[in-house]
């Protein structure tokens, strides 16, 4: 058979689905811990404003005899930033 020229063609497939998959969830952990490094430096530093709020509500509280009416504004001051601490609390256990 002279003349006839026949091509040959080798292939072969790889399924690469599962690993794509899995560097899809490796992102999704990497941009979740990023969150959480993010989360945990705000409720950081929350905290610490936070804090000078309470200090300054103390000193207002040591100064404010008890039948002053600003006392009670006060006390509401101080047992806010109680519940603002509180969430910060919650929020850096997740870090």
């Amino acid at each position: 058979m002279r003349g006839t020229a026949r091509a040959v063609i080798t292939g072969f497939i790889r399924d690469i689905t599962e690993r794509r998959a899995l560097e899809e969830q490796l992102r999704q952990s990497q941009k979740l811990e990023a969150l959480g490094r993010l989360a945990g430096g705000v409720a950081h530093d929350f905290n610490n404003i936070l804090m000078s709020i309470m200090g300054a509500a103390d000193l207002l509280l040591m100064q404010i005899g008890g039948d002053d009416p600003a006392r009670s504004e006060a006390s509401e001051i101080k047992q806010s930033v109680e519940r603002g601490a509180n969430v910060t609390r919650q929020l850096l256990a997740f870090q």
